[in-house]
């Protein structure tokens, strides 16, 4: 499985060389006879979006792949795509003739500025008020009611007198 991002011009295509060689593949997919891959973009999704990162990914793939596609659209996404790739079907995964990728993760740094906060939105002086102090009650002791003890005599009666205790096999010995 892997992902990719991109935007700008050849989004598409950018975007399918980043998931078919992403950090998440234990092996290339050069070679998978099943890759599964959605594409989510905003409205400005057209199908030579589509077609393009088909192609980077079938070049990819053994010739006679099933490749199975789908797209979803996200309406927050304007000029981005987001490529997702599933690849299966390969001869021998872990063996000699596996090609394992070779990916390094850097991390992007991103230089942004404070935002300024808004008085209107401060907490500023917050009154609390005092907690109301809850009085205890010492509670007397609850004996028994007799309902409950005849409910325990049958109990121990019941318990005594139970014959299937024991297993049947033993109990016809007994007879």
């Amino acid at each position: 499985m892997g992902i990719g991002s991109a935007s700008g011009d050849n989004k598409a295509a950018k975007a399918a060389r980043e998931a078919i060689s992403s950090p998440l593949l234990e092996v290339s997919i050069q070679g998978a006879k099943g890759i599964l891959f959605n594409i989510t973009s905003g409205k400005d999704l057209t199908m030579k979006d589509v077609s393009e990162a088909a192609d980077v990914i079938s070049k990819t793939a053994d010739p006679d792949a099933n490749i199975i596609f789908g797209t979803t659209i996200d309406e927050s996404m304007t000029d981005e795509i987001k490529l997702t790739v599933i690849a299966t079907g390969f001869d021998s995964a872990f063996g000699d003739n596996a090609v394992y990728s070779r990916s390094t993760i850097r991390p992007q740094y991103i230089q942004q500025t404070p935002q300024s906060v808004n008085d209107s939105n401060s907490i500023g002086d917050t009154q609390v008020e005092p907690l109301e102090v809850v009085k205890t009650q010492s509670m007397t002791k609850l004996e028994p009611s007799e309902e409950k003890q005849d409910e325990n005599s049958y109990r121990e009666k019941l318990l005594e007198e139970d014959e299937f205790d024991v297993p049947a096999f033993l109990r016809q010995k007994k007879n």
